[in-house]
């Protein structure tokens, strides 16, 4: 049998630095930035997530985990549909300014309206990404603790590996 815990510390710490990552990219907000930096932006945002709650995941295997740690993952899932919803909205604005005429041949509408969908679309990506900021902020207190206590039950050369882990992603950390 291999003991599937053993790199418990390294995915707790590619866990935390990716939701470290995508914090960072949440706190970041160009609302005037380009459509197409944009949804590159809500991509990674979506890649972190992502990854998180992989490396959560995985740091759950061959554990029960804690009720904490499970709550987390639910969460991951939550922020996860909350960036994709915006993702959504991004590619809706992005179709219309691609090509505005197939819209107004097909409903027969005024460009005024299509222009007010498109603000619109754009209006909903960013009060999404908003919300899921703000949410992440509600919970930084929780996902402190978690992450404290996750750390505090590693052992001497978990920590360290965890330390190693969470460096590679996040190379000033190392520093600090």
């Amino acid at each position: 049998m291999v003991n599937v815990a053993m790199n418990r510390a390294v995915h707790l710490a590619q866990r935390d630095a990716h939701y470290r990552l995508c914090i960072e990219l949440l706190e970041r907000r160009h609302e005037e930035s380009s459509i197409a930096r944009r949804r590159e932006r809500i991509e990674r945002v979506l890649r972190h997530i992502g990854e998180a709650r992989t490396e959560a995941v995985f740091a759950l295997r061959g554990r029960r985990g804690t009720r904490a740690e499970h709550l987390f993952v639910k969460f991951l899932d939550l922020i996860h549909d909350a960036a994709k919803a915006a993702q959504v909205m991004a590619h809706h604005e992005a179709l219309l300014k691609e090509d505005k005429s197939f819209l107004k041949r097909f409903l027969g509408t005024g460009i005024v309206r299509l222009a007010q969908f498109e603000e619109r679309s754009r209006g909903m990506e960013g009060e999404l990404l908003d919300k899921l900021a703000e949410l992440i902020l509600y919970a930084s207190a929780a996902y402190s603790d978690l992450k404290r206590s996750n750390i505090d039950l590693l052992d001497p050369p978990e920590r360290a590996r965890y330390q190693i882990a969470y460096a590679a992603l996040i190379p000033q950390a190392a520093r600090q």
